[in-house]
């Protein structure tokens, strides 16, 4: 029969195991970081892609409208303010370039968050048919 002494038991050595909390500290304050980053940038990212839908959807309206109406459109319904939620997005539009076989448009919106001015723009082709 063989007897073990207390001192040859096989485990983690405390260097060991404190190598290892520190390793997952270190992950998890990472982990952390990339959360309050998300957090951050989530609402920014809300109003951009808001943005973006208005755009799209002002878009749409005004190539459903004929080219010999488009110019009283234009004029009669912009600048254009939305609301969605506390921010307020204003549409307006340029009109680039007006060739003898169509008009480039550029449509735009802007708004406010907090002190910044963001904006984004689409531009649109209406052939005369």
């Amino acid at each position: 029969m063989r007897h073990q002494g207390i001192g040859n038991e096989r485990g983690f050595s405390l260097l060991e195991a404190l190598v290892v909390g520190v390793l997952l500290l270190i992950s998890i304050v990472g982990i952390l970081q990339m959360y309050s980053v998300i957090f951050y940038n989530a609402p920014k990212v809300d109003n951009l892609t808001r943005a973006n839908y208005l755009l799209i959807k002002e878009a749409e309206i005004v190539l459903s409208q004929s080219y010999t109406t488009l110019d009283n459109f234009l004029l009669s319904n912009y600048p254009k303010i939305v609301n969605y939620g506390n921010i307020s997005y204003t549409i307006t539009y340029t009109l680039l370039d007006e060739l003898s076989w169509g008009k480039y448009i550029k449509l735009s919106t802007f708004w406010n968050e907090g002190k910044e001015n963001k904006s984004l723009s689409i531009e649109l082709f209406k052939a005369k048919l």
